[in-house]
């Protein structure tokens, strides 16, 4: 398998080895209500399954959901957010935002904005989010 099919497949895009899990259980795991993953497919961002009177969400709907609450962690609108889901499949990247919807996208700061290369950092380092932001701010490495 190549490395991008490869990507693809870690990122949910490979629907053949996708599992199920009950709605609640994503919400669960994304520390969302229910609701709020139903309003995502109802804006055809994603796509839930209804069996036997139960929701399910694939994984890769599950990744979907969590790149659309890491969007709406950046402030972007639902419109924005649409924009954004039209163009990109997985895996996405963070990077390709600000061309997509045509303006920078940042998370406001007290010394500025911080920039989406900064967020991808942050990510890669999860558990050290929170050093990792003081760092960026020790070394003025904030603005767009």
């Amino acid at each position: 398998m190549s490395d991008g099919a490869d990507r693809e497949q870690e990122a949910g895009g490979d629907t053949s080895l996708n599992t199920y899990q009950p709605l609640s259980s994503v919400a669960h795991r994304l520390k969302v209500g229910g609701p709020d993953l139903m309003d995502f497919e109802q804006r055809r961002w994603i796509s839930c399954v209804k069996k036997n009177g139960s929701i399910f969400l694939s994984s890769r709907d599950e990744y979907k959901a969590k790149f659309i609450l890491h969007l709406r962690c950046l402030r972007l609108t639902d419109e924005e957010i649409g924009k954004v889901m039209d163009a990109e499949e997985p895996p996405y990247s963070l990077a390709r935002i600000p061309n997509i919807i045509g303006c920078p996208v940042g998370l406001p700061l007290d010394a500025g904005m911080i920039t989406v290369e900064a967020v991808l950092q942050i990510e890669i380092e999860d558990e050290r989010a929170e050093a990792g932001l003081l760092l960026l701010r020790a070394n003025g490495k904030t603005g767009i």
